[in-house]
């Protein structure tokens, strides 16, 4: 069944697969096609979209709904994962494949991003010492800024070297809730 992605999601989705179509091309051929698909997390206070590729990485992150007719599906292994990361099983969103961006150096920072255990806050110039490049931590910050997949790759656990929250691309109201579910209290 198709929903235009203005409305709001059904209470009873659970995944919601998208593809972005042109002229008369139905969404099954679409997806056949290789282009993109997203996964709906609909919790309670945590909404997402996840934008998957061909091969189930995830290519992106979004907290609106992409624009297109969408496709309402359930049971994605992603959705699986994400509900066990809201029931506390940090570790499970290591399970999702994902898509890094090219560039060494914003390569290995996101993957030590990635390798920040839920619970714990590391500052940004922390990470770029941990990253093998002392004195970046603006650069840190830029790459957090610009990080396409929040949560997953963790950037909500980057925090100021003085100890405070520090900004978050997506609201600090969103960061203090990411980092409260995971046991950190600002």
């Amino acid at each position: 069944m198709l929903f235009d992605s203005g409305l709001p999601i059904p209470h009873n989705a659970d995944i919601l697969i998208i593809c972005r179509h042109q002229a008369q091309v139905n969404c099954a051929t679409m997806i056949f096609m290789n282009h993109l698909r997203s996964v709906a997390i609909n919790d309670t206070w945590l909404k997402i979209w996840l934008v998957i590729n061909e091969c189930d990485q995830v290519q992106q992150v979004l907290f609106q709904p992409p624009t297109g007719e969408i496709t309402y599906l359930k049971n994605h292994p992603y959705h699986q994962l994400f509900r066990q990361y809201m029931a506390g099983d940090y570790q499970a969103l290591n399970q999702i494949k994902i898509n890094l961006p090219t560039g060494d150096f914003r390569r290995a920072i996101l993957e030590q991003i990635r390798q920040i255990p839920a619970g714990q806050t590391l500052s940004y110039g922390q990470l770029a010492n941990l990253a093998g490049h002392p004195g970046a931590a603006r650069a840190v910050g830029s790459i957090c800024k610009h990080n396409s997949l929040p949560i997953i790759i963790p950037c909500h656990r980057i925090i100021k070297s003085n100890g405070s929250l520090g900004e978050y691309a997506f609201g600090t109201e969103l960061k203090k809730q990411l980092l409260h579910h995971e046991g950190v209290n600002f």
